[in-house]
């Protein structure tokens, strides 16, 4: 009950060893004073008024306690523990308290009056749920100034009288409040409850507004200050959550009348919603977000607000309308063009009639901004094919318990029943969700809308697919819009199989997203997620999500771990998965896929920053065809590549699969070729972590020699070529190495050097399948060097006798056109430096004129290489050109082969051609296109590639080494719409396909009408003509005769398929033999000799020629030339060794492989130098010293018989000498080698 008080200007209570006081007053009023300079705990109220002083330098803890100040200052300078406290500040009264961090007590906190400060300078939470803070009438609150960040957790803030308060940032927490008009210096971010009651006093805000999804704004409008925004935010306001007004009076406004709502310096994003838009007597408030501000704009209801309305199709009276669509459901049939469209309700479609086609898609196009807000719909869910229908059905056998596929696989059955399959497109979906196999197992529909200005998602836009007792594969989602801004979802899920009986859930759908950008909208509320399964093995698989934003592509992927765990997944035929692996700058990355089924056909794609496809991809892997693939990314940019894991067919027992990102260290795990010659030859080196700066050479072990390089060219971190001069080099095994700032790395095997080197290349000429009259046909050259040396310079010639109308060009040499000769077309060019091994592969353009008679064409083809100092020239061979004509029917065209059984050779790539036209007398021009190719069971599927189509004059490049393709081809110009190409190869059922789809630009779908399609009747240009080309090789191994057919379907439309006439070839694999032997010579020279050969094929395409291949001692085997049916006069060089082989190369180009010893070894003696001494009278025969074992013979004639000389040979310097007596008028003489 202690009371201590210093009352008046003379008053004065001194307690120098007060420590503590707990009493009922503790006060200094009129200027009286107390001082206490060891105080260091109070409890109870203490008062200071009208200038009165408590001396609490050393005052720690205040408890229990009500603290006044009026017209009194007081810095708690040493305070740091407040325990149930509240305090009154007023008439410019000031309170302080700096170390004040944390506030626990409820309070209440209050400053009033013209100068009235109540500060907590580093207060930066209060965790009271029911602390207030209340400042009036001028009055000022510092809260945390000093801090960055002040949390209130609960109670309320409440301004008025223009008072105002200073911080950081304020965030208000889901319990606390604001309330009240003044100044809020500082920014806020709302998690709870902020009001501004009382219009006259609006709050302004020196800093940003951020507002929270489940936060309220509460903001009341008067009637008489229209344009005086109750809210004034100075900095960046991001809106969110609800907006609640009210009607001061509850006013009634006039139609046309506009209320300024709150003003900003700039927006991030929207409200979610609004508490009533209702403006009184049948109006409405129609938010209106301005670049500064936020209005009401008052105006009549839409014709949909709060009503339910079907739109019909044809039904235009709204079209163009700025559309509100309140509590009810508006059903939209057709697609409708709308000026703005805001939902507070819900926009559906109807759903998909099976009996006319109709319903299931809802096709939206605004021309200003979208708004969804919080309780608002725009779906299809459940509006796509009903049970066990639509491309993802499950298979018949599942009976009534599997899920439905689209963008995923549809959810297996605990009892093994498959789901449905995959299907559409990744950039593109306009497919309708698939039914599962049970009533209400509906699929999603579809959903696209085109919104020139903002989509605004505070609701759901979707497109799932339903189901309880299976589940319906989601639908699709495709938007376009300029900005995409929201806190709403976006999903096209699967439907989900909650019976308990372990049936399969939905595949979830494809949702693609195209916008120039997207501001403040969570792209991880945007899924096509997998529906559910009450049995986790039995949910279906997830869909896609593409992303275009302002031009740069993304996708939903799963991250891959770095070098980290292999990540384990299912992948059943024709479904992929995309994966995203964040790398560093500069690496070798590998990527490896492992698939559990042996009959599965793999793939595998990456791109940088960007999704690949199977139509653009910036790498590949190249075992197509096989179950495990792996991929090598040289070099790595810094950031994510993406990555498309893909099972394109294979009758598989399992689905499941692991994929893993490693980096690779610096390594050589290649050399290419493994043989080379003495002469100059280039290897081709893979490994990985190779720089500009890598260093190369050969390494021989045994002795420690090196070979340094002639040139090394790093093309990227995985591939080099490097050059070496070999000529001087001794013939051993060498192992190839490399250096670089990381170390010393050695290939797995060694190179070896050959003492004998073969210059050999093969020249093939490759004419376009479907070479037409009038038209460019592409066509190619491919020179490959099959010796073991570099080939410096190749000399080619492409020649076509009699037919005048049959022109060449090549682009890519600036050959426009061939040289004639007569009746004979050449063209020669050089090329650079072909390795061993190496193929070169020259696009050559050939045109058969329109005058062009009839009759096939045939063009032949020969070549001359050089190596060093050797040269040789071979003829090639000749290449039949099928006979053109104006326009061909459907047809198939395979290799021409040799003879009538069209003999082809086993190892060759066997190159086919489907030709499909649209008729001249066709009415209508074809909006699909169906081509169908069952593959023959003595061809390889692993090495099926797809060529390039062509849709009339247009060519569509299919990227190399493509078992796959889908892309899309703009004909907007010349038929009004785009085609959509789908190709490969069903590895089950052997059937390579093609797909041509007309697609309406307008709608995304098959055009309705059957006058509109991207193949039109065929005419004089070729427009209505098509053409697909692919290629592949027979098995390995396959038996030599065995006869290969092929046969193409065709169909348009909905007709009866065109079946092409059969290709049919027959395989030769087995190479012809031969062998050159020596056959007399009558002419008496001694450095000359006739060659003769004998060459066999049995039971293959025949004999084509055979040529014979000569080294000089020990110097590379070069072609010498054809040996024919007559013996060939070999003529070489007095003391040079010559090794001869044969080899014969039969119909097909099968070519018998170089022996491992030559047929032959001529040795020529050496020159015989003759001088005659007259002195003497004789004559002297001499000849180099270092060859042994020669005696020399006379004859009286050239052609007589020769006898040994009896005078003995007797060394001279360095050179034989034989001395002969000589009586005849003339005499011959030759050195002999009796063996």
């Amino acid at each position: 009950l202690i009371v201590l008080e210093a009352v008046g200007r003379e008053s004065r209570i001194e307690l120098q060893n007060l420590e503590s006081f707990v009493g009922s007053g503790l006060n200094a009023k009129a200027e009286g004073t107390l001082l206490t300079p060891k105080l260091t705990e109070v409890e109870g109220p203490m008062t200071l008024a009208d200038g009165g002083h408590i001396d609490m330098a050393n005052l720690t803890r205040l408890r229990n306690s009500s603290l006044s100040i009026d017209d009194a200052s007081a810095d708690f300078q040493s305070l740091v523990t407040m325990d149930s406290v509240s305090v009154t500040v007023a008439s410019d009264g000031k309170a302080t308290f700096p170390l004040i961090s944390e506030l626990q007590s409820p309070g209440p906190y209050s400053v009033s009056g013209i100068g009235s400060l109540l500060a907590f300078p580093i207060l930066s939470a209060v965790s009271s749920t029911s602390g207030r803070f209340e400042a009036r009438d001028f009055g000022a609150l510092a809260l945390g100034d000093n801090t960055e960040v002040l949390r209130i957790l609960g109670g309320s803030i409440t301004l008025s009288g223009d008072s105002r308060l200073s911080t950081k940032t304020l965030i208000l927490g889901t319990n606390a409040s604001f309330s009240g008009g003044g100044t809020l210096n500082g920014s806020i971010e709302v998690k709870g409850v902020i009001r501004v009651p009382n219009p006259r006093e609006p709050l302004e805000i020196n800093g940003d507004y951020t507002q929270t999804s489940d936060s309220t704004l509460e903001l009341a409008i008067l009637a008489t200050r229209p344009l005086s925004a109750p809210l004034r935010i100075h900095g960046n306001a991001t809106f969110n959550g609800k907006l609640a007004q009210t009607r001061v009076d509850n006013f009634v406004a006039q139609s046309g009348q506009i209320y300024r709502i709150i003003t900003y310096g700039s927006r991030l994003s929207s409200f979610l919603s609004f508490n009533v838009l209702n403006a009184g007597e049948g109006l409405q408030f129609e938010p209106d977000y301005g670049s500064d501000n936020l209005s009401f704009h008052v105006g009549t209801p839409g014709p949909f607000f709060g009503i339910d309305y079907v739109l019909a199709a044809d039904n235009r009276e709204f079209d163009g309308q700025d559309i509100v669509v309140g509590a009810g459901t508006l059903v939209v049939e057709g697609m409708h063009q709308f000026r703005t469209l805001t939902l507070l309700g819900a926009v559906t479609c109807p759903a998909f009639q099976p009996s006319d086609g109709t319903g299931g898609r809802l096709d939206l196009e605004i021309e200003q901004d979208l708004t969804i807000h919080a309780r608002g719909r725009l779906h299809a869910d459940g509006k796509g094919f009903p049970e066990r229908s639509g491309l993802g059905a499950p298979p018949p056998s599942s009976e009534r318990s599997a899920g439905a596929g689209h963008g995923g696989w549809g959810g297996v059955s605990a009892r093994g029943d498959l789901g449905g399959p995959p299907y559409g497109s990744l950039v593109n979906p306009v497919e309708m969700g698939s039914g599962g196999g049970a009533a209400d197992a509906i699929g999603g529909g579809v959903v696209r809308v085109k919104v020139s200005g903002v989509l605004h998602v505070n609701g759901t836009l979707s497109a799932d697919g339903g189901g309880t007792v299976a589940g319906g594969s989601g639908g699709s989602v495709l938007i376009e819009a300029n900005s995409l801004t929201g806190s709403g979802s976006i999903t096209a899920n699967g439907g989900n199989s909650t019976s308990a009986h372990g049936n399969g859930a939905g595949g979830g759908g494809r949702v693609a997203v195209i916008a120039a950008s997207i501001e403040d909208f969570d792209t991880r509320n945007i899924k096509a997620a997998a529906g559910k399964s009450d049995v986790d093995f039995c949910d279906g698989e997830p869909g896609t999500v593409f992303f275009s934003v302002g031009g740069k592509e993304s996708i939903n992927a799963t991250e891959l771990t770095l070098d980290g765990e292999p990540y384990p997944g299912s992948l059943a035929p024709n479904s992929q998965q995309y994966f995203m692996v964040r790398v560093p700058e500069g690496q070798t990355i590998r990527l490896r896929l492992n698939h559990g089924s042996d009959a599965a056909a793999s793939e595998l794609y990456a791109s940088f920053d960007h999704p690949p496809s199977l139509s653009q991809s910036e790498f590949a892997s190249g075992e197509t065809g096989k179950p495990d693939q792996t991929l090598v990314i040289p070099g790595t940019r810094a950031g994510t590549y993406y990555v498309l894991a893909r099972v394109a067919s294979g009758n598989i027992d399992q689905r499941e699969f692991s994929l893993e990102a490693q980096t690779l260290p610096f390594q050589v795990s290649g050399v290419e070729p493994r043989t080379v010659g003495t002469q100059t030859a280039t290897v081709r080196v893979t490994g990985a972590g190779f720089e500009a700066d890598t260093r190369f050479k050969l390494w021989r072990e045994e002795t420690g020699a090196s070979v340094e390089p002639l040139n090394a060219i790093v093309q990227d971190a995985t591939r080099a070529r490097v050059t070496f001069d070999l000529r001087e080099v001794p013939p051993a095994e060498y192992v190839l190495v490399a250096t670089s700032r990381t170390g010393e790395v050695r290939a797995p095997d060694p190179i070896r050097l050959e003492q004998s080197s073969v210059v050999k290349a093969i020249v093939v000429f490759t004419p376009h399948p479907g070479l037409r009259r009038g038209r460019p046909g592409p066509s190619e050259l491919l020179i490959q060097n099959t010796g073991d040396v570099d080939i410096e310079m190749a000399r080619i010639a492409l020649t076509c006798e009699n037919h005048p109308d049959l022109s060449f060009s090549i682009p890519s040499l600036n050959i426009g056109g061939f040289q004639r000769a007569g009746d004979t077309q050449v063209a020669k060019f050089n090329l650079a430096l072909i390795a061993p091994g190496e193929k070169v592969v020259i696009p050559v353009i050939a045109i058969v004129g329109s005058g062009y008679g009839g009759g096939a064409l045939s063009v032949g083809y020969d070549c001359c290489f050089t190596s060093g100092s050797f040269e040789f020239c071979q003829d090639s061979g000749t290449a039949l050109i099928s006979s053109p004509r104006a326009f061909d029917p459907n047809i198939k065209i395979g290799p021409a082969g040799s003879s009538e059984a069209h003999w082809v050779s086993a190892p060759n790539t066997l190159p086919y051609a489907v030709l499909f036209e649209n008729l001249p007398t066709a009415e209508a021009p074809a909006a699909e296109v169906f081509v169908d190719d069952f593959i023959d069971p003595s061809l390889d599927l692993t090495t099926f590639r797809l060529g390039n189509i062509q849709i009339g004059a247009m060519t569509v490049d299919v990227p190399a080494g493509r078992a796959s393709f889908r892309g899309r081809v703009d004909l907007r110009a010349t038929r009004g719409v785009y085609v959509d190409i789908e190709a490969g190869l069903d590895g089950v059922t052997r059937k390579a396909y093609w797909k041509f789809t007309s697609i309406d630009p307008e709608t995304g779908v098959l055009p309705e009408s059957a006058l509109v399609g991207f193949l039109p009747p065929n005419g004089p240009t070729g427009a209505g003509e098509g053409m697909v080309q692919y290629s592949i090789s027979p098995l390995p191994l396959i038996p030599s005769g065995t006869v290969i057919t092929n046969q193409a379907s065709i169909v348009f439309d909905v007709n009866a398929p065109i079946l092409t006439g059969v290709v049919t070839n027959t395989i030769d694999s087995v190479a012809p033999t031969s062998v050159v032997t020596l056959v007399p010579d009558e002419s008496g020279m001694a450095n000359r000799v006739k060659l003769s050969a004998t060459a066999a094929d049995l039971d293959g395409s025949g004999v084509r020629e055979i040529l014979a291949y000569v080294s000089d001692g020990s110097g590379p085997f070069q072609l010498w030339g054809p040996l024919g049916s007559e013996a060939e006069t070999f003529e070489g060089l007095p003391g040079h060794r010559y090794r001869i082989y044969s080899l014969a190369v039969d119909q097909v180009g099968n070519e018998e492989a170089i022996p491992d010893q030559p047929d032959l070894e001529v040795v020529f003696p050496p020159a015989l130098q003759i001088t005659y001494d007259a002195a003497r009278g004789k004559v002297l025969l001499t000849w180099p010293g270092s060859v042994e074992g020669y005696s020399v013979q006379k004859s009286a004639t050239i052609a007589g018989a020769f006898s040994d000389l009896l005078a003995p040979a007797s060394r001279v310097g360095a050179d034989w000498l034989v001395e002969a007596d000589v009586s005849e008028l003339e005499a011959y003489f030759r050195l002999h080698k009796s063996e």
